[in-house]
């Protein structure tokens, strides 16, 4: 978890930023990423951003690692 939530300056309207590492070649589709992030957003009940680390451009992965929070 990474962001504004990670960081504890979240607003009420703030989703939750989750960025995934995947094994390599078990990354899903995007229609799979899809359901996981709608999956993951009824467990959390509010929304979520969900980010492969694979995809990140280095500048976004290296803020995010700044404020990154294990969870799973």
């Amino acid at each position: 978890m990474f962001g504004s939530v990670a960081r504890g300056d979240a607003r009420p309207d703030s989703d939750v930023d989750l960025a995934v590492a995947f094994e390599p070649g078990q990354a899903p589709s995007l229609v799979g990423l899809a359901s996981l992030r709608a999956d993951v957003a009824e467990l959390v009940g509010q929304p979520i951003d969900l980010v492969p680390w694979s995809s990140m451009r280095d500048a976004v992965a290296t803020a995010a690692r700044a404020d990154a929070v294990d969870i799973f």
